[in-house]
């Protein structure tokens, strides 16, 4: 056990940032492929197995504010001080992005893109969880409610309403619109809230073979729904992410089945590992991925067999993130997690 942290929670953390990291180097082999082209296929199915990660990481936010008594006695103060955790690397790294890497001419769009999580794109994660964190005090006042989960349901299914909608009507609609409002989120921030109570509690026998059993026919529901959203909208129909019903449904199996197992099993220390740094793998796993894309470029024969691509590129971005984040908390000490989130 790390000192004050929980191993196994931090082993989930670990996989599901590799299943981000995964869903992100996937992408770019979708390119302008044929509907019927293996490679697309490929990532359109293994993409389905991958999208239960960041529900997973907006279910353990939910949970360790439930968790946290500074939340209910200081909620003033705990909310500046998780907003001050995440949003201090966030401006940091989105400024070097762009001044490395932008449009020096675009500065009005950049703080346009500043202001909603848009600079590098997997941001809209921070900008939907500061929102999320800044009504937790409300949400708290409410957490031994039970109408609590339902009425976030209730929001989420609404916010699944209107994309299916708007999707449909526009196809070339920009996910962001989709991906970044956290009403799309709330279902699964609040249910870790919900659950926070009962963290310590053992689950009974069969609970982990119920939900693998759920988990597996999700699963399906998942790929039926998303080659049914991709071949009749296109590959920016929603099939290839996370905000359909079908997901909704898998991404609450899988978390349930991993919590089932909390207690009873134990990932290995790399995957532990993984997990203590996937704030900071989080924050710059695009950079190091775009600068790795030049070396593997979309004219190589490695490209064209997406499954050694994808393995390839991932296991790279995710060593060469671990390498500068060790390196950075060498160097830097604590300074390296409270400013660079590193």
């Amino acid at each position: 056990m790390t000192k004050g942290r929980d191993d196994y929670i931090d082993g989930i953390r670990g996989i599901a940032i590799t299943a981000v990291v995964l869903i992100h180097v996937a992408s770019v082999g979708l390119g302008e492929r044929k509907l019927y082209d293996w490679n697309l296929q490929f990532t359109l199915l293994t993409q389905q197995l991958l999208l239960f990660a960041v529900p997973t990481f907006f279910f353990l936010a939910g949970l360790f504010a439930g968790r946290s008594q500074r939340f209910r006695t200081d909620p003033f103060g705990e909310t500046i001080a998780r907003l001050r955790r995440i949003l201090v690397p966030y401006l940091i790294w989105s400024t070097l992005v762009f001044v490395f890497l932008g449009d020096h001419s675009q500065f009005v769009k950049f703080g346009v893109d500043l202001l909603f999580g848009r600079v590098v794109s997997p941001y809209y994660f921070i900008a939907a969880l500061a929102c999320l964190t800044l009504i937790t005090p409300t949400l708290l006042r409410f957490s031994r409610r039970p109408w609590l989960v339902p009425a976030a349901v209730a929001i989420g299914l609404l916010h699944l309403l209107g994309a299916y909608l708007a999707r449909w009507h526009n196809p070339s609609l920009n996910w962001w619109f989709v991906m970044a409002p956290p009403t799309g989120w709330l279902p699964f921030y609040c249910y870790g809230i919900a659950r926070s109570a009962e963290l310590n509690s053992s689950a009974p026998s069969d609970y982990g073979v119920r939900f693998a059993a759920f988990a597996i026919c999700a699963l399906a529901l998942q790929i039926v729904e998303a080659e049914t959203l991709t071949w009749s909208i296109g590959v920016n129909g929603g099939g290839l992410g996370p905000i359909k019903l079908s997901s909704y449904l898998y991404a609450w199996a899988v978390i349930e089945l991993m919590m089932a197992y909390r207690g009873r099993a134990a990932f290995p220390s790399w995957l532990v590992m993984l997990g203590l740094y996937s704030f900071g793998i989080f924050l710059i796993h695009q950079p190091i991925r775009w600068g790795l894309m030049r070396l593997i470029p979309e004219t190589s024969w490695v490209f064209d067999v997406q499954p050694l691509y994808q393995i390839a590129l991932t296991v790279s971005t995710i060593a060469i993130c671990v390498a500068l984040i060790s390196l950075s908390r060498y160097l830097l000490r604590d300074r390296s997690s409270r400013i660079l989130g590193l």
